[in-house]
């Protein structure tokens, strides 16, 4: 079976931008993440400039460095999957009238 073109692209495009997205909301430029993951200077450069493609080693060490699993990384519908993961790695500590509480605010935020 040949892969669709469409498909593969689709998240090869996806890939691109979402490395530069979550890198942004870090705080970190290119060159420094490149650095930090052990990897050419301009290496995330280049994905995000639609060059290079990432072998699946070099995604597995960027998610490792954006602090995100290769699920959170692929899950379009989370655009801030550390962000996420902090939120509901404290929402593991409150007791029941706590997040009952919080359940209450973030309704009233979603409605917003």
């Amino acid at each position: 079976m040949h892969p669709n073109n469409e498909f593969v692209e689709k998240y090869i495009n996806f890939t691109r931008s979402r490395i530069g997205s979550l890198r942004q909301q870090k705080g970190d430029s290119a060159n420094k993440m490149s650095q930090l993951v052990g990897l050419n200077d301009a290496y995330i450069s280049r994905i995000e400039t639609k060059e290079r493609v990432p072998s699946l080693q070099a995604l597995f060490a960027i998610c490792e460095f954006l602090s995100v699993t290769p699920h959170e990384f692929f899950d379009e519908e989370n655009p801030n999957p550390a962000l996420i993961k902090k939120i509901v790695d404290n929402l593991k500590l409150i007791d029941d009238d706590g997040l009952a509480s919080i359940l209450n605010i973030t309704n009233e935020m979603a409605r917003k």
